[in-house]
């Protein structure tokens, strides 16, 4: 799949656009997409350059040639780790659910977009030269859209079956000593993730660059893009793409 970077007064060239936090999460993406029959070319993927971004890309992206024939924006981001009174997920759906809203026109229904529905999508208005369009609006946190992580945490549990069982019992104990010394969990599953790379054996490897790496089959050697924990990301970009029938979504009752 050929996932289009996004630059300032570019053409928007599909009708369906995912935004994502940054090139690592762009190239696991379209990896996770060309796994899926039917998905390539369907999805203009743009690096939105952090989370916190997410604003000022919308504003870009509507200044694109092309914006007007677009129907559906979605956005994929990590939900970190979140305080004791807040959950990491439901401040992710929070902020995400601003970042929606005060890019549409408000609407008479409350509470507009709410991401974790029976579908993970909700049709909203944008004003586009003195003309309002339907587009319809979506989110995915990651890892689960329901626990707290990112999209370490996703391709950890992708990895760790290709570790043997004594090497994964040192990387969990050395990993747990460790802990205390980070300052937050953020910095922790990041450098956890660098552990499980280098117990594959591979020098200087990232997430990107074992993505690179596939066997006689074609087949990505140390991610598998079939484990179930990659299972409710993938009912997300089903529904992007043909908005298939999916299971119900988690809801945030609790929010």
């Amino acid at each position: 799949m050929r996932a289009q970077t996004f630059k300032t007064n570019t053409t928007t060239a599909q009708s369906t656009i995912l935004i994502v936090e940054g090139k690592e999460d762009e190239a696991v993406i379209r990896a996770l997409l060309e796994t899926m029959p039917g998905f390539q070319n369907q999805i203009q993927i743009i690096d939105g350059r952090g989370k916190d971004n997410f604003p000022g890309t919308l504003d870009e992206l509507q200044t694109t040639r092309g914006f007007f024939d677009v129907k559906t924006i979605a956005f994929i981001r990590d939900a970190d780790y979140g305080s004791s009174s807040e959950s990491a997920f439901v401040k992710s759906c929070r902020e995400m659910r601003k970042t929606i809203n005060e890019f549409t026109i408000p609407q008479i229904e409350s509470d507009l977009i709410h991401g974790i529905d029976s579908t993970f999508f909700k049709q909203a208005l944008v004003q586009h030269h003195q003309e309002n369009l339907n587009i319809n609006f979506g989110f995915f946190i990651l890892p689960d859209h329901a626990s707290a992580g990112m999209l370490e945490t996703l391709c950890l549990e992708s990895i760790r079956p290709r570790i043997d069982v004594n090497t994964l019992k040192c990387i969990d104990s050395y990993s747990e000593c460790l802990q205390s010394t980070f300052n937050d969990h953020l910095e922790h599953d990041k450098f956890k993730a660098r552990i499980h790379l280098a117990a594959l054996k591979i020098n200087n490897a990232s997430i990107t660059s074992i993505l690179s790496m596939k066997d006689k089959n074609n087949k990505y050697k140390y991610i598998d893009f079939q484990d179930n924990c990659w299972s409710r990301l993938k009912d997300f970009l089903n529904e992007l793409i043909g908005f298939f029938p999916t299971e119900p979504a988690i809801s945030d009752s609790n929010e």
